[in-house]
């Protein structure tokens, strides 16, 4: 069984504690997103740069494919604000996406998610 490195900026003991080593084997593309909790289902069996978030992770990046705002996927999830944004952030941090004026990191994220 093959495993896949943490990707830069989990530290050791994230990856320990919080961040698990997962198969790299290929899930099958997925055709629409039903409900979050469906997709999420099908994402934690895959691999790739989705693998790395956690299943709440998975909930908001579901919700944020799906077209709610912050506010929305916190009122859905029974969250603070600040939370969502704190997940969100790990969420970009994960995928790696590129910070900057001239990239929109939620909408890179959401196409990566509905890649996958």
């Amino acid at each position: 069984m093959k495993t896949i490195e943490a990707p830069p900026g989990i530290s050791r003991q994230q990856e320990r504690h919080g961040v698990q080593r997962r198969p790299h084997d290929l899930a099958p593309p997925r055709q629409a997103i039903v409900t979050s909790h469906d997709a999420v289902s099908a994402v934690e069996a895959g691999s790739g740069q989705l693998a790395w978030l956690s299943k709440r992770e998975l909930e908001v990046l579901s919700l944020m494919a799906s077209g709610l705002s912050d506010r929305g996927i916190a009122e859905r999830l029974w969250l603070a604000p600040k939370t969502v944004e704190s997940h969100s952030r790990s969420i970009f941090r994960k995928l790696r996406l590129p910070s900057g004026s001239s990239h929109n990191r939620r909408v890179s994220a959401v196409v990566t998610y509905l890649s996958q």
